[in-house]
């Protein structure tokens, strides 16, 4: 035979042999000694590493801008706002300008307004996404800080000077009347100051200086102390003080008897003279003068004043509307027709009669100190 193939079998052999033996002897027999157990391999377990991996940055969006958005820039440092054109940024810094100026308190007014800092306006390069004017604008509204702007006022501030009352007695009116020759005002001055503000913020303001507006004028009262000695009785003829010079007669506007005097009569004070006649009597101008009134005047009817000048005015009532002969502001003279006597339809049991009052000063005085 072959020495390999001898050499092949004898290993085989003895490979089957050993393989029978370990067979055998895990089969125990009763009696014989329990075998010791076959020794067991174990393996390191396998340690899996799990770690967290960081998250990687998203991918910055481009910053996509129009070709013609412009940048304003503040001080040639800082990038303020990136709007869509030079047209648009200029719109909005002259926009909030006028805003800043617009929110001065209501007791002054603008002097100047401006920017305190340096400001360009040029093309974008790209630092700050796109803005819109009205995004920008609330921000710049939102904190004065940001865009500070220099704003100068004229404070005005008030002093009210209370007027003074002035009360005298006047023996040319009755008892119980009285005569305002001015009601009063107050004076008025101001205080005017010169304001700074920087970013909405006062920073600087000036002494105030004192204007006068108007001067008070004081409150002046005549009141009244005439009365007469028998009250209850008809008035005189000379009834009441005698005020100042005309300088020239006047004459009665109807010439006839009269027929109740001026002052108090029957505890009444009566303000002129009354002169009756029939009614369609021509009434006449007492003097040269220029009308300044003309029409209904309560119970005096239709009525036509005449000024003379110097604070002197005829006043005569009772005539006839459709009758006049004179208008407002027409200068008429001495014994010129005014109108006709009107009759008396509210009162038949009064005869019809001219009610002529002469008022010096705006008072009531007796027509006949100055009747020729």
């Amino acid at each position: 035979m072959n020495k390999r193939l001898t050499e092949g079998l004898t290993a085989a052999a003895l490979s089957a042999l050993l393989a029978g033996g370990a067979f055998l002897a895990d089969r125990v027999r009763p009696g014989d000694a329990a075998p010791m157990p076959a020794p067991r391999v174990v393996r390191e377990a396998e340690v899996i590493d799990f770690k967290i991996a960081e998250t990687p940055a998203p991918t910055p969006t481009p910053n996509i801008l129009p070709p013609t958005a412009h940048d304003i820039y503040v001080n040639d440092e800082k990038v303020l706002f990136t709007l869509s054109s030079e047209t648009t940024a200029k719109a909005l810094l002259n926009g909030y300008l006028k805003d800043r100026a617009g929110a001065i308190p209501e007791n002054e007014h603008l002097i100047s307004a401006e920017y305190a800092v340096r400001i360009r306006i040029i093309p974008t390069r790209g630092e700050l996404p796109l803005s819109t004017a009205a995004e920008a604008l609330e921000q710049l509204r939102n904190d004065p800080q940001l865009l500070p702007v220099k704003v100068v006022t004229e404070r005005s501030e008030y002093i009210t000077n209370t007027h003074r009352k002035e009360t005298a007695e006047d023996d040319a009116l009755p008892v119980g009347s009285r005569i305002y020759r001015s009601w009063g005002k107050d004076g008025l001055t101001a205080i005017r100051s010169t304001v700074t503000y920087e970013g909405g913020e006062e920073i600087a303001a000036t002494t105030g200086t004192l204007e006068l507006i108007w001067e008070s004028n004081p409150e002046s009262v005549r009141e009244g102390i005439y009365w007469s000695e028998e009250p209850d009785k008809p008035a005189g003829k000379k009834e009441g003080p005698e005020g100042k010079e005309l300088g020239y007669k006047l004459q009665l506007p109807v010439r006839v008897s009269i027929g109740k005097y001026f002052g108090v009569n029957e505890n009444v004070f009566h303000r002129g003279i009354d002169l009756f006649a029939k009614r369609g009597t021509e009434v006449k101008t007492p003097g040269e003068g220029v009308v300044v009134w003309v029409g209904e005047r309560g119970d005096y009817g239709m009525t036509v004043d005449i000024d003379h000048g110097n604070g002197f005015v005829s006043r005569l009532t009772h005539l006839s509307p459709d009758t006049l002969q004179v208008v407002l502001n027409q200068r008429i003279f001495k014994d010129e027709l005014v109108g006709f006597l009107a009759p008396n339809e509210e009162n038949p049991n009064v005869k019809p009669h001219v009610h002529y009052e002469l008022l010096i000063d705006g008072e009531p005085f007796n027509p006949l100190y100055y009747i020729g």
